[in-house]
């Protein structure tokens, strides 16, 4: 059994605070016995005394939760922003608060701490102190002081608050651990934020060895640790929980309860915490008024729901622009399980001297898209997981997280592609009832792994590869041509997970990744389709749709099929088992598609939607081609299991003369077409890099072949059980994929021409509309490759 103690966000408030928060954080009067013996009472004893000395009272909170097994305090810190995180949500603004306008909290009324005079129902218990269980227990506490001695100065961090004064920090305890160790350690930790000065003059006073008197003082001088039962007083009908003190527990029940059974037993009954710590002044001098016993009144809860997970693309610090959505993913425990966290988001002025902090979005919603408004501010966010069934806000203030993200708003940036299509991104409505028509994209939208394995991109500022600022402006452009399916290559798992995913399915989208089966490997495709036209895809078998290449090449007793073989695959077949290399080379590729039946709601109809990346080298349009039939192969299979219409889509590292481009677009490739024999003999994989080497013979090389001994590449007919493929744009684009010292038309959307008709396609850029900068990506285009747009329509 695991336990984990949340964060209190009880705030501290000016007298301008409303009525309402005000009655919320009454103080708690507490009584504490001032004699010597009196500190060694029990608990029952001395909150019955009648004397007492002036206090302290500070209030605050601790939430103890059981977690999940495998779910630990390090585990949530791995999965928070912690740099980026407020210690206190209150601080965006005290007087327009997160914790002013959500339900208030249960509070302690001002009556004064007199027992019942029934004792609490006795607790059994058995105190593992021996144990070899690590359960783990973390402790965090938000106090916010009302009055402090002036000897006590708050020690000013990170994780203090200037505006609310608040103290936090974490403790991670053992869950069979003692209350009363935990509570010593405990008080430790407090006395070190707001007394920093006391352990120095603690020691200074035990080190006076002449001063026996002044010692036996400070031994006496022992705190008083107890644990309350609670009463609510919440009149019927009422919505405000009134807490009093009902009951005190045996102070034996402190070394025999441990963390586990406090936390099972809070789940039962209110219960408060009390830790009344002795002051001690320096040597010579005597106690003072304002140096009188600390006493500190936390409220115990248990089992309140905890966000355990909170992303963003970049973890709060990418780039943000006016008009691009920003999205936080979070995950909780405990609450609705079904439920989604309540965000509410806040900008913040960064240029005056007094910051200004505005609520400018309080919906719950977990997208917001800044507005010109925000130019130049700070957005930040307040999140509070979701309570029982409710759809509001938990009830807790002890649940909600605050974070900022660190870059302040920047203008919406150009982009040359939307820029030319302006008058094709007016044609987005479609006419009453009409289902036929969907728009498609295919986007190589370029990995952030392939960035970073050379540098091949050393002509582009670095600040404009960087994918913080490169990524958001792809997701910019995607939204902008409001697709029904969008097929990307090149996605990197993180950039699906943490940006796409997240803000494509705010949107309307469902999706899915398929990553590249290679060692090191973590970019792929990705796939998203808009559920208001296409039905959505149970979760669990989306990852049938998506192929490793390498498994679809065909092999000797293929079983995957009933039906009989192509032709051109026994034919490819015959050639792998002369050439065993150029078989090896196809099963360290990692290449994937992915062949997707997407059903029109309403009807019986379904699109099979492929989406793939080719492999890239030069010199291996033999691989090409191979991969193409493959694919090919599969998606007969795929089209004929559901009847449905096809469109391919994807980089195919050719154009549509050559290469797999020619095989699908054409049907066949003629023997030893283009380079294929030259490719076929002369490539090689080298095996000890990730990048695929060519080694051409010399004539002089004594190992070189004649080139009657070569091989051919065999001619190729895919047969008619295969659709007829053609593009889905007009006319021939010059230009998808530009970087110096190439240029190329590799990114393709080819349509079955017997069931698809063009409405219409994005117009494609020139050579001169690119050639601005050296090559893509620049501060104008976001990748190196082009997209591709295109509105089919069902015939028929």
């Amino acid at each position: 059994m695991k336990l984990l103690f949340g964060c209190g966000t009880l705030l501290f408030m000016t007298t301008r605070t409303s009525t309402a928060f005000s009655l919320w954080r009454k103080t708690i009067t507490a009584t504490t016995p001032t004699s010597s013996t009196s500190r060694r009472m029990s608990a029952t004893a001395a909150a019955a005394a009648a004397s007492c000395s002036p206090v302290v009272v500070v209030h605050g909170l601790i939430s103890g939760r059981t977690l999940p097994d495998g779910l630990t305090a390090h585990h949530l810190a791995r999965h928070k922003p912690t740099q980026q995180r407020l210690s206190d949500p209150s601080c965006l603004d005290p007087s327009k608060g997160p914790l002013v306008y959500r339900p208030q909290r249960p509070f302690l009324s001002v009556e004064e701490a007199i027992p019942n005079q029934q004792p609490p129902d006795p607790i059994t218990t058995t105190l593992a102190s021996n144990s070899i269980d690590n359960s783990c227990s973390s402790l965090s506490l938000f106090l916010y002081p009302e009055t402090l001695p002036s000897t006590m100065t708050m020690v000013e961090s990170a994780n203090t608050s200037s505006s609310s004064r608040t103290v936090t920090f974490d403790m991670d305890r053992n869950s069979h651990e003692a209350i009363r160790i935990t509570l010593k350690r405990l008080e430790i930790k407090v006395l070190q934020h707001l007394y920093p000065q006391r352990k120095k003059d603690q020691n200074s006073s035990k080190a006076n060895n002449n001063d026996k008197s002044r010692q036996r003082r400070n031994d006496s001088l022992l705190p008083n640790y107890s644990i309350w039962n609670l009463k609510d007083n919440n009149a019927v009908g009422s919505h405000d929980h009134l807490l009093t003190w009902d009951a005190p527990w045996d102070d034996s029940l402190l070394d025999t309860t441990t963390l586990d059974t406090l936390i099972e037993q809070a789940t039962r009954q209110p219960l408060a915490v009390r830790l009344s710590v002795p002051m001690i002044a320096p040597v010579g001098e005597t106690q003072k008024h304002d140096e009188a016993d600390f006493t500190m009144n936390l409220l115990l809860e248990a089992n309140q729901p905890k966000l355990t997970e909170v992303h963003t693309f970049g973890e709060f610090g990418a780039h943000v622009f006016v008009g691009i959505p920003l999205v936080v993913s979070t995950k909780h425990s405990f609450g609705d399980k079904d439920g989604s966290s309540h965000v509410d988001w806040y900008s913040t002025s960064c240029t005056n001297e007094t910051a200004t902090t505005t609520l400018v979005q309080g919906s719950g919603s977990s997208c917001y898209i800044p507005t010109i408004n925000d130019l130049g501010k700070r957005i930040s966010v307040v999140i509070t997981p979701p309570g029982g069934k409710s759809s509001k806000p938990n009830n807790s203030d002890s649940n909600a997280e605050a974070y900022r993200f660190d870059q302040p708003v920047e203008g919406r940036p150009e982009n040359v592609l939307l820029n030319l299509r302006k008058e094709f991104l007016r044609h987005t409505d479609k006419e009453e009832n009409d289902d036929r028509t969907f728009r498609i994209v295919t986007y190589n939208i370029l990995s952030d792994q392939m960035l970073s394995e050379g540098d091949c991109y050393d002509y582009v500022p670095k600040q404009f590869l960087d994918k913080k600022q490169r990524l958001p402006r792809i997701l910019d452009e995607l939204l902008s041509y409001r697709a029904d399916v969008l097929c990307l290559q090149e996605v990197d798992r993180q950039t699906f997970t943490k940006l796409l995913q997240p803000a494509l399915t705010h949107f309307g989208y469902q999706g899915m990744f398929t990553c590249k089966q290679a060692e090191g490997a973590s970019e792929g495709c990705a796939m998203f389709w808009n559920l208001k036209l296409f039905g959505r895809i149970e979760e669990e078998k989306l990852g049938q749709y998506g192929y490793a290449i390498r498994d679809l090449v065909p092999i000797r007793n293929d079983q995957r099929s009933n039906r009989d073989e192509w032709e051109p695959c026994q034919l490819i077949l015959d050639l792998l088992q002369n050439r065993s290399d150029v078989s090896e080379t196809l099963k360290l590729l990692g290449h994937v598609v992915q062949l997707v039946p997407l059903r029109l709601n309403g009807t019986d109809q379904t699109i099979v939607v492929g989406n793939t990346h080719l492999f890239f080298h030069p010199n291996a349009s033999h691989i090409r081609v191979i991969q193409a039939l493959a694919i090919a192969r599969q998606a007969e299979r795929v089209v004929g299991d559901y009847n449905g219409a096809f469109v391919m889509c994807g980089d195919l590292n050719s154009g549509l003369m050559n290469a797999g481009g020619e095989l699908l677009s054409k049907r066949s490739v003629t023997r030893n077409s283009k380079r294929l024999q030259v490719d076929l003999n002369n490539y090689r994989y080298d095996g000890k890099h990730e990048e695929l080497l060519p080694t051409v013979k010399g004539e002089n090389d004594k190992a070189s072949s004649a080139v009657d001994n070569w091989n051919d590449f065999p001619a190729l007919t895919i047969p008619q059980s295969f659709p007829t493929l053609v593009s889905a744009l007009p006319k021939y684009p010059p230009v998808t994929h530009f970087v110096p010292n190439f240029v190329g038309t590799l990114d393709h959307i080819l349509m079955d021409s017997a069931t698809f008709e063009l409405v219409r396609s994005a117009p494609m850029p020139t050579l001169e509309d690119l050639n601005q900068d050296t090559g893509m990506p620049s501060s104008k285009l976001p990748s190196d490759h082009v997209s591709v747009v295109a509105d089919l329509r069902l015939s028929g």
